[in-house]
């Protein structure tokens, strides 16, 4: 306690306390901070900054996982798109799909899961494929009934906007009234805006549709995705992401597969194998690399996004999503001790009691990511009210410098040019 009344001015925190318009302009400050996190959550910059607390969190959480234990991908790369037997096609040839599958196959995979474009040609499915592909798009589909009836698959299913009805609406494929068996699945591979919450069932006008991983989760282990539905609607928090690195040793590339190396086929042994594509758009090695999203832990292709949505889904590593109002109070209540602190605290003090305000943030952070899997996003709250502060600040010490003009050597004085007590009023400011 005597620390505490060194450093704590509590005569102080009563002026302000008589002082409404203050506390008004406080708690208007903080609304602001809110709502303008909102806005900058639109913006790739702020996106990537909070994704790389994110991360951190992810390292200083319990048991972090490194490696995925579950999930294996497959990858059509450069190589494989711009040298190899896809020949560069658009849209990819169906043929060479269907040999991967069913390559992919004899490796005894759980589930088979494509992150590969097979969509219709017109959205509402009245021209679902050209003839010139028709006979390689029949061969796929016979591909996949014949390996469904041993090996699960799960199909992508097309989600689109419809810019006339403002809604997302569910589109045809090329697979859609194919009697292909109960072990085939479709989910969406559309990723929500957010990548740290994990895609789930919903309804898309009102049309029910599984995600990718979702449907994928569901042959391995049902209840996986149940219950996690129990936690969320269409997303949830999950605590992993893993990047290209812990990936590296359960990532094969589609040409080893065709070719049958057993090392490549090894990899997909018991595990559910994601394929889908990372090659550049413009030619080999030039322009963007497709189907890229920015997460965690940099930019990673929508293949791996979907490998760790089903890690998660398999090892239970979800969170039921916390309410609005969890991060609005903690909001209000750093930005309220904020504002104690450079009210009461005395000056030489203040940086130690912003440090300790800093740790419990932090820590605080930690358990709310670990038991709630939300972070404190009040960065915006935090530096609106330390200008604020700033300009309090500057304006006590002109209120001080301009009574020290007039000759005042009281306390509205001192607080600028504390000397100046007991002096004659003929002493000039440096």
């Amino acid at each position: 306690m005597g620390f505490f009344r060194k450093t704590w001015d509590a005569s102080a925190l009563r002026r302000r306390a008589a002082d409404g318009t203050y506390w008004l302009r406080i708690v208007l400050l903080i609304v602001l901070g809110m709502a303008l996190a909102q806005v900058l959550a639109g913006f790739d910059w702020w996106r990537a900054a909070t994704y790389s607390t994110y991360g951190t969190l992810l390292r200083l959480s319990q048991s972090p996982l490194k490696y995925p234990s579950r999930t294996a991908v497959v990858i059509i790369d450069d190589d494989d798109f711009w040298h190899g037997e896809w020949a560069r096609r658009s849209p990819i040839k169906r043929a060479t799909l269907a040999r991967l599958i069913r390559q992919i196959e004899t490796a005894s995979p759980l589930v088979i899961a494509i992150d590969i474009d097979l969509r219709a040609q017109t959205p509402d499915g009245s021209f679902l494929t050209h003839p010139d592909y028709e006979g390689e798009t029949n061969e796929l589909l016979g591909a996949i009934t014949q390996v469904a009836q041993r090996i699960p698959v799960v199909l992508p299913k097309t989600i689109g906007f419809d810019t006339a009805a403002q809604q997302f609406v569910v589109d045809a494929d090329v697979f859609d009234h194919k009697p292909l068996g109960p072990n085939v699945a479709a989910g969406y591979t559309m990723i929500p805006s957010d990548l740290r919450n994990l895609a789930l069932p919903t309804h898309v006008d009102g049309h029910p549709v599984s995600s990718l991983a979702a449907a994928a989760a569901s042959f391995v282990d049902p209840e996986s995705v149940v219950v996690a539905q129990e936690r969320g609607h269409r997303s949830l928090p999950y605590s992993m992401f893993l990047g290209r690195e812990a990936y590296d040793k359960k990532t094969v590339c589609a040409r080893d597969v065709l070719a049958g190396q057993p090392r490549a086929l090894a990899t997909l042994k018991n595990r559910v194998v994601v394929v889908g594509g990372r090659w550049h758009r413009d030619a080999y090695g030039r322009g963007e690399l497709i189907d890229q999203h920015l997460t965690p832990v940099g930019m990673l292709s929508g293949v791996l996004v979907h490998a760790n949505y089903i890690e998660a889904l398999l090892t239970q590593r979800t969170f039921s999503p916390s309410y609005h109002w969890v991060h609005y109070a903690a909001d209000a209540l750093v930005g309220i001790s904020l504002a104690a602190i450079f009210i009461a605290v005395r000056s030489k003090w203040k940086v130690l009691y912003l440090i300790v305000l800093a740790v419990i943030v932090a820590l605080s952070s930690v358990v709310a990511f670990q038991n709630l899997g939300t972070i404190f996003d009040g960065v915006p709250v935090v530096v609106l009210l330390g200008a604020h502060a700033a300009y309090e600040t500057i304006l006590e010490w002109k209120r001080g410098h301009d009574a020290w003009k007039r000759g005042d050597r009281g306390d509205n004085a001192q607080k600028y040019y504390p000397s100046a007590s007991g002096g004659t009023g003929a002493e000039t400011p440096a």
